[in-house]
């Protein structure tokens, strides 16, 4: 009923341990399923207020930000966080995600996207 499709996932019973998880080497859902933009649909750029666009832009790239996100980020990812001053911003009409699961390697290989469900991403 939600925007995942668990129908194409093997979901673990809810009581079962997290260490028994572990032990048969089953991975959470929030490890192996990752929220992705999807890019078969066309943006919609809109105008957006100058002042808003630079305070957006000028908060992305203060310190501040910056040190919060490589705290929250895993090491691996750092390099990622450096990126983000780079980022251009623009406001667009509406965004389309999908769901994808990950193999052990990171690699997609399957989309789980609920497509019958008709509410959206916040975003």
């Amino acid at each position: 009923c939600g925007r995942i499709d668990v129908d194409q996932i093997n979901l673990v019973h809810p009581k079962i341990s997290k260490d028994i998880c572990g032990e048969l080497q089953i991975k959470c859902m929030s490890e192996r399923v990752v929220e992705t933009l999807d890019t078969n649909i066309e943006l919609k750029e809109i105008l957006m207020s100058m002042n808003s666009l630079g305070n957006t832009q000028n908060m992305m790239k203060s310190k501040e930000f910056l040190d919060t996100l490589r705290t929250l980020s895993p090491r691996s990812q750092i390099a990622r966080v450096e990126k983000i001053q780079d980022f251009n911003i623009c406001e667009v009409e509406s965004i389309q995600t999908r769901f994808l699961v990950l193999n052990d390697t990171g690699r997609p290989v399957a989309d789980v996207t609920n497509r019958r469900f008709k509410g959206g991403p916040v975003c």
